[in-house]
């Protein structure tokens, strides 16, 4: 049968297998045996070999219907398309088929298997690699990965679990997380979305339970919950540094599903911060050396004290006047533009992109509104009202540069703009905002009075 456990089993079968052993030898001899070979190329054992072996292990799991016969990456790429089963860079599942781009250049010079996802991360087995055949990790979405095919398997025949068992192996963490969950259900067959709503009641009946400690304002996705006492922490930051507090539910959901990942569990990391000998950030928080990253990223991630730590480090890089477009964005949408440099910001918070984590996003705040009807308006609009009536400065004609050194523009000089925070400097500073859209730290003998 034709089944992904089938196509893992060969595979796995391989690993550990290097170039110029006699199981390698008759690996590529295999792949010539087969009549007519593609593109007529008799491979040799000095070539490069990982989509022989994809080859060959679909060739022996009685797969090569659904999968095709190549040694070309790319040219195999082309026969998913030709048979349907091209995904791009959609979230994969194990017994996808992983491809590569290396070089950045459009080009694919890569393939392997999805053994399994966890977590958004994929262990892949791969042929080549380091001349062997060995696992590693990557993020689903790492750069280089051009993209997954999803062969038509069989699916084998079980009988399902009853919906209360499965809903408590969900909450007890046997099916994973995030969007991890959502594929590993619907690969055994289960409806996801039934799944998760019956998760999110029990849930929400424990938050209505008296003896439960918990405010009605706690927030809960996808078995995961943001409690009243870090939702409170955020609404401060929020306040603070005048971010929308919307945003931070929802990529702090996004990035390590409040504190349910690996990292935020290890590191009090929720946000998957990488340590370097020259970081800083907020220094008035201790950090260290956490948890190794990824095989495939190498590094470190940071780690914190506490998750409030952790709050107050990476809220810090979203202040007004740093290195992000965020503060005083009151819409979500310009809220994540921010985040890129298509936005205003000097560095893309995300490899994947302002488009594609914009959707991502928004998905992920759809859902957290379905699951707690008009919590994040409500959140959003107390956030308004606070920053309603604040004081406002008008910006002298005469003045020549913000704090930063940057030229202030024409438009600017004669106007009255909201003040969102003051400080002391060598004397009284201003972070002016217009209508929302922060413009920059102004000195007390730059500013006429209001």
């Amino acid at each position: 049968m034709a089944t992904v456990q089938s196509l893992l089993k060969v595979a796995q079968s391989y690993i550990g297998v290097s170039e110029g052993t006699n199981t390698f030898n008759n690996l590529i001899a295999a792949y010539n045996s087969i009549r007519p070979i593609p593109m007529g190329y008799q491979v040799k054992l000095t070539d490069d070999w990982c989509d022989v072996f994809v080859t060959v292990v679909s060739d022996q799991a009685g797969m090569s219907n659904l999968i095709g016969r190549e040694c070309g990456v790319q040219r195999h790429i082309n026969i998913f398309k030709a048979k349907g089963i091209w995904l791009g860079r959609q979230f994969p599942k194990a017994g996808d088929i992983i491809t590569f781009d290396w070089d950045g250049n459009g080009w694919a010079n890569h393939i392997g298997f999805v053994e399994a996802v966890e977590n958004n991360q994929v262990t892949t087995i791969e042929g080549n690699s380091q001349a062997k055949v060995k696992r590693n990790t990557f993020q689903w979405n790492d750069k280089r990965i051009m993209g997954y095919a999803r062969p038509k398997y069989q699916v084998v025949g079980e009988v399902k679990k009853a919906i209360d068992e499965l809903v408590q192996e969900v909450i007890a963490g046997k099916w994973g997380v995030g969007q991890a969950r959502m594929a590993q259900l619907a690969a055994a067959g289960y409806d996801f979305n039934h799944v998760q709503s019956k998760v999110n009641q029990i849930f929400v009946d424990k938050i209505q339970t008296p003896t439960v400690v918990v405010s009605e304002a706690a927030l809960i996705y996808q078995a995961a919950q943001l409690s009243k006492a870090h939702l409170d922490k955020l609404l401060a930051l929020s306040k603070q540094y005048q971010i929308l507090p919307s945003l931070l539910i929802v990529m702090l959901h996004f990035e390590g599903v409040w504190g349910q990942s690996n990292v935020a569990k290890l590191d009090h990391n929720w946000g998957g911060m990488t340590w370097s000998a020259s970081y800083v950030g907020n220094p008035d928080i201790k950090k260290a050396k956490g948890s190794p990253r990824p095989k495939s990223e190498g590094g470190y991630y940071l780690r914190y004290a506490s998750v409030e730590d952790f709050f107050e480090d990476w809220i810090y890089l979203l202040r007004p006047g740093g290195i992000y477009k965020v503060s005083g964005q009151r819409n979500f949408k310009e809220a994540v533009k921010g985040l890129f440099q298509v936005g205003g910001s000097k560095y893309d918070y995300a490899a994947l992109g302002y488009t594609k984590y914009l959707e991502r996003m928004e998905a992920r705040r759809v859902g957290i509104d379905k699951a707690n009807p008009g919590v994040l308006k409500k959140l959003d609009a107390d956030w308004f009202a606070g920053s309603e009536g604040n004081e406002k400065v008008i910006v002298s004609t005469d003045a020549t540069t913000w704090q930063t050194g940057e030229r202030i523009a024409t438009w600017v000089k004669g106007k009255a703009f909201d003040v969102l925070e003051t400080k002391e400097v060598m004397q009284k500073a201003f972070l002016l905002a217009d209508n929302g859209t922060v413009l920059g730290w102004l000195l007390e003998s730059d500013v006429m009075s209001a």
